[in-house]
């Protein structure tokens, strides 16, 4: 509605009220003329575009005759001194004497005035001096205020269903829509609706298009959010249980992830789901196993399939593109494909993130290049994923990664890994050989310390344009039984928005072989290590594990890898390439060879390390980086792995005298 439209509404709504307080005062009093108000009445609602919210009350709450006089009896002492009858409040006695059909009944406990909370009977010495007053946001609400804005709650407002919506969110909605009402039909109950599955994001997608099917809106709180159960509880859902009937709203619960290891959370849950008699929604990721009172429907959300995610790029990016007023196309749909193979997010993370690059490249700004608006699609949805993966593991900055030089058949296997990755959708769905799976690829990297694995990683995940983040085991592995396992979950449920590769270093640690069983301890660490197992090889993102000591993994787990590449020590040719790259462009540097440098036998880890103490070395002289700075490197840094630099290697400095000395 707009603003014009509302203030007329409201307007038309004072006049309905005063119309109405004529009548009532008038029934009041005992007069006879009561007839022209009504019949001005009824000539109003017939000219009103949306019933007075007095009736909507009445009829949200089937109220009768005797409480709707006595609402708008209350409403009056609060906005025409004719009501407040010698100064005294409405009372319990008087609304019993003075207004027709009165019952005691009615303002029971489990009556709806009192029940919902629509009035408030004060404490008096006789229950007939009792002063009844409407909440206030009954007060609001009679008067054409939307009761949704008051700031005194948990719940929050959600926006309307972004566009486009996908069919099969449409036809899940639909069909617990129509559950709800044959539940309600069959039980005389209103059910509550788990949804668990997918992203916290598709469950609250769907939740809204059930409240849409079943002709409302949504409102949603974290259940971190409540209050510990208890009085203040209560209230809460009561306030919010009234507000949701006077508006048509859904409520809905969400961040119930954690509840199983909170207990306080689960009781909120169970204090949600016996306190709101309406329809309450609660997100999970998992489904319960808990019974309640109330019958509760469960259903599960799959996350968007690459298919469904590419039309809802297609539609927002197009609507993009309609506002920048660019017709430039060449190069983006392939681009909309990649993202929607690369990140798993919801239709409100594509909406959002389309509105921020329309927002940086400026509304009507003309003829767009399509490459910088993928690319702000792209970095919209990195960040998407980095607030989730970022307080969990370590992000690497891959600005400066060169090129890793590796022998031609481990290459080759790296090369094939990036395809596996970048080709996953188009094989496993296009050409039918996904078989209903969606794990991401699994290699192991094994080889000596410093032959090139961790770059490796780097460099793969540079050519595929995704994240790296590396798994930090201190912060994953625990003493504690299952503690290991939820630090894991944690982890993989973060990423599975994609957009990221995961790296676990020294994977030994975490999957290394099954022991025999002699106590308690070995069996749960073996099945520990069996769940781990089961996870990552389920898990949708591309995971990278190394090692220096292959034979301590497990060999059932690495079975399961679709890529295992060994990195050999670094044969001489490929230490010359590593010198030739391990100095950025900025770095001075006077006369070095590589050809002469690569005698030294060293890994690639080694020599970053020799190249490193010598840019220190040259540094502090300073001059640039000379073969005679990397002599005293490669000494010092060779001592440390216990030898020195042999004869052969010494030919690489046979014009330096002191090198013989």
């Amino acid at each position: 509605m707009s603003s014009g439209s509302l203030a007329g509404w409201q307007e038309q709504n004072r006049v309905f009220l005063a119309l109405a307080l004529d009548d009532l005062w008038a029934r009041m009093e005992g007069e006879d003329d009561a007839a022209g108000p009504r019949a001005e009445v009824a000539a109003l609602l017939e000219a009103m575009d949306e019933r007075p919210p007095l009736l909507r009350l009445a009829d949200a709450f089937r109220l009768d005759g005797f409480e709707q006089d006595l609402l708008l009896w209350c409403l009056g002492a609060e906005l025409d001194p004719r009501f407040r009858i010698d100064a005294v409040p409405v009372t319990v006695g008087l609304a019993l004497e003075r207004l027709a059909g009165a019952n005691w009944a009615a303002l029971d406990l489990a009556a709806p005035l009192r029940a919902w909370g629509l009035v408030a009977v004060e404490r008096a010495a006789a229950l007939a001096d009792a002063p009844i007053r409407l909440t206030g946001d009954v007060v609001r609400f009679l008067m054409g205020f939307d009761p949704r804005l008051e700031p005194d709650a948990a719940f929050v407002a959600t926006p309307a269903s972004p566009t486009p919506v996908v069919a099969s969110r449409q036809a899940l909605a639909a069909e617990i829509a129509q559950a709800v009402a044959t539940t309600l039909d069959v039980s005389g109950q209103m059910p509550a609706v788990e949804l668990h599955g997918a992203e916290e994001e598709d469950r609250v997608a769907v939740a809204q298009l059930c409240a849409e099917a079943l002709g409302g809106s949504l409102a949603s709180a974290d259940l971190r959010d409540l209050p510990a159960p208890g009085a203040e509880l209560d209230a809460l859902l009561l306030t919010w249980s009234r507000r949701a009937r006077l508006t048509s709203t859904v409520l809905c619960v969400t961040g119930a992830d954690e509840r199983d290891d909170d207990p306080s959370l689960r009781h909120r849950v169970d204090r949600a789901l016996t306190r709101v008699p309406g329809l309450l929604v609660l997100c999970a990721r998992r489904a319960t196993t808990a019974e309640h009172a109330r019958p509760l429907i469960r259903r599960r959300v799959e996350p968007l399939a690459s298919d469904e995610r590419l039309e809802v790029w297609t539609a927002c990016v197009e609507a993009t593109r309609a506002r920048l007023r660019s017709r430039r196309t060449r190069g983006l749909p392939a681009e909309l494909a990649a993202l929607a193979s690369d990140f798993r997010v919801g239709a409100r993370t594509v909406q959002r993130v389309c509105l921020e690059a329309e927002a940086t490249l400026g509304r009507g700004s003309g003829s767009v290049d399509p490459a910088v608006l993928g690319a702000l699609l792209r970095e919209g949805c990195a960040r998407a994923v980095r607030a989730r993966l970022d307080p969990l593991l370590d992000r690497v900055v891959l600005d400066d990664v060169h090129e890793v030089a590796l022998p031609e058949h481990e290459a080759r296997q790296l090369t094939e890994l990036e395809l596996s990755i970048r080709l996953a959708h188009e094989v496993g769905t296009h050409w039918g050989l996904g078989r209903g799976r969606t794990n991401g690829a699994t290699a192991l990297f094994a080889g000596p310390s410093g032959t090139g694995k961790t770059h490796a990683a780097l460099v793969l995940a540079k050519r595929l344009g995704l994240d790296l983040y590396r798994a930090n085991l201190a912060g994953i592995l625990s003493k504690y039984i299952g503690e290991t396992e939820k630090n894991l979950d944690r982890i993989f449920d973060a990423a599975a928005a994609g957009g990221v590769v995961l790296l676990f270093d020294e994977a030994d640690a975490l999957f290394g072989k099954r022991s025999e069983v002699r106590d308690s301890h070995d069996r749960y660490a073996n099945i520990s290590t069996a769940y781990l197992l089961a996870r990552i090889e389920s898990a949708p993102t591309p995971t990278i594990l190394t090692t220096n000591l292959k034979d301590a993994i497990d060999p059932a787990f690495v079975r399961r890898l679709h890529f295992v590449i060994d990195f050999p020590f670094p044969s001489e040719g490929q230490r010359e390439q590593i010198w030739r790259t391990v100095y950025p462009q900025q770095t001075p540097t006077e006369e070095l060879s590589p050809e002469r440098l690569s005698l030294v036998a060293a890994t690639g880890g080694t020599i970053g390390n020799i190249a490193r103490r010598g840019a220190f070395l040259a540094a502090g002289e300073p001059s640039a980086v000379e073969m005679r700075h990397l002599l005293e490197s490669s000494r010092l840094e060779l001592r440390k792995l216990g030898r020195d630099l042999t004869p052969d290697e010494l030919e690489a400095w046979e014009d330096e005298p002191e090198a013989w000395e």
